[in-house]
């Protein structure tokens, strides 16, 4: 490979930010893996000011040997350190997303750490010792949320993250067997860009081919390792922003700049999940709810009809048993796809690991990169959530609705009184469940790490104060108030039709009598 000292001045120390042990936790950080005898940050220094603009990230770069003679102990050694900077910084700043970038040898240090290394290189005279990658699934693979490979000499062709002309082509070296496979478990948070007339990826002949990427594909990168953002978007978009001590952008400006990169459609990320877990939970909701509530009527001798008041409680146990039906049933897995459509959705055209697969593709790959657990990781949150929400917003309707049959009797069932106190309702339910709607939406994110909800609940207070738990609230008030309005309607009119039709249907069976 051709020496980058010849390419490049030699860069002041002060324009390098070198691996510093003391530097603060940003929610995203950078490392860069130089390429053979560059001088630091080198060639890669406008990817990572590209990515770390306009948002709380941080850069630095690996220190290791990147030279052509000793090539593979080099490399060794660079998977080494690499593999220690992500541990440290994972360790200290648990929060964070890492984000690798690696450039020539960089890219494949960044490649050997991910799916493995080894083998013999016949150009460099030196044989590798073989090496497992980490998984994306495990610490501290898990806090790695984008990773970038520029020229590698051991790029392989026709991959699923490959980019540009030199993704068809293969490169000298090529990964292959179980170190190929080991890497696909990183395709979605991976992208490998080729020039086609690159000597090291593509067997090329043009060292500028090799050395232009990042002056011309740094907005591609940022864009592809920045996440993109209706309410209930902007709402977990707001609450997976979790820097320490930093006000969260609002939701008209995560809106604003969503419109922006992606249009309109992009707001809607995850709404496949959210519609069909939204029409499947309502309807578990009110079975259990009218189920339960019509056995302890029985139980207890009430019927409000007939003068006989119903005890609140009754409503209350009913609500928490409505709550915890739809969590187990369908909350908790439309809510983990959903959370985690949104959070791994990138501004990047090719989108991530669940880009273009709609609801069925991505609780595919969701079990066989997590397994059937995946779809109800976030359970505990999502059933003190639920349970919450349920009660209190049946409890609240009904006592509405009471006070409304009895001070406005001419009122009582219309559209407009239910579809006002459903709306009241969930009002009340917003504020009362919100704590535990930001810890369910972190203990579900893409790259969650935490032992369990009252682990996250602490992370979140001492990172955040108390005030954390109520984050995102303006929007789901927007949505649940609307939400609930008209559900509490459409339910209403949909059981008075019902009872309507059977009366008429008991009706003309007895004149037929």
């Amino acid at each position: 490979m051709r020496p980058a000292t010849l390419l490049l001045p030699l860069l002041p120390a002060a324009a390098s930010q070198t691996l510093c042990p003391l530097t603060p936790c940003s929610a995203v950080h950078v490392l860069l893996i130089r390429g053979t005898n560059e001088p630091y940050p080198g060639l890669q220094q406008p990817i990572a000011e590209a990515i770390c603009k306009d948002w709380d990230c941080t850069w630095a770069s690996v220190e290791y040997q990147a030279v052509f003679h000793d090539y593979c102990d080099s490399v060794e050694g660079g998977v080494a350190n690499t593999l220690k900077a992500v541990t440290d910084y994972a360790t200290r700043c648990p929060d964070a997303k890492i984000v690798l970038s690696g450039f020539s040898q960089g890219g494949q240090v960044v490649g050997d750490l991910l799916g493995g290394g080894g083998g013999e290189f016949k150009s460099q005279s030196c044989v590798q010792e073989t090496s497992e990658g980490i998984a994306p699934e495990v610490f501290p693979g898990d806090h790695i949320a984008a990773a970038l490979i520029w020229g590698s000499p051991r790029h392989v062709a026709n991959q699923t993250y490959n980019l540009l002309v030199g993704a068809r082509m293969q490169s000298g070296f090529p990964r292959e067997g179980a170190q190929l496979e080991s890497l696909n478990r990183w395709s979605a948070r991976l992208r490998d860009y080729c020039n086609a007339d690159d000597p090291a990826c593509s067997q090329g002949t043009s060292w500028d081919a090799h050395e232009n990427y990042g002056l011309k594909y740094a907005e591609d990168a940022a864009q592809f390792v920045k996440f993109k953002y209706p309410a209930e978007f902007v709402k977990t978009r707001r609450q997976l922003h979790v820097k320490s001590g930093d006000a969260p952008p609002s939701s008209l400006s995560i809106v604003r700049e969503t419109v922006r990169r992606s249009g309109v459609k992009g707001i809607y990320s995850g709404v496949q999940a959210l519609a069909a877990s939204n029409a499947a939970k309502s309807g578990i909701r009110f079975l259990a709810f009218e189920t339960t509530r019509a056995k302890l009527d029985g139980l207890n001798g009430t019927d409000p009809k007939a003068g006989r008041p119903r005890s609140a409680w009754i409503n209350v146990v009913s609500g928490l048993s409505a709550g915890v039906a739809e969590s187990i049933a369908v909350v908790t897995p439309g809510e983990a796809i959903k959370t985690k459509m949104i959070h791994d959705a990138s501004s990047s055209s090719s989108g991530g690991r669940f880009a273009n697969r709609g609801l069925a593709g991505a609780v595919g790959v969701l079990v066989r990169e997590e397994g059937v657990r995946g779809l109800w990781s976030g359970l505990t949150p999502v059933l003190c959530k639920q349970g919450t929400n349920s009660a209190v917003r049946f409890t609240t309707f009904a006592m509405l609705q009471e006070r409304v049959a009895s001070w406005w009797p001419s009122l009582d069932g219309s559209v407009g009184s239910t579809l006002v106190l459903g709306g009241i309702s969930g009002v009340f339910t917003v504020y009362a469940s919100m704590p535990f709607d930001n810890i369910k939406t972190r203990m579900q994110a893409v790259d969650a790490r935490y032992k369990g909800m009252l682990d996250c609940a602490a992370q979140v207070f001492r990172g955040d104060g108390v005030l954390a738990f109520w984050r995102g609230t303006s929007p789901r008030l927007v949505r649940l108030t609307l939400s609930s309005g008209i559900t509490f309607t459409v339910y209403d009119q949909v059981v008075r039709l019902i009872k309507s039709i059977q009366a008429d249907g008991a009706a003309g069976d007895l004149q037929r009598v």
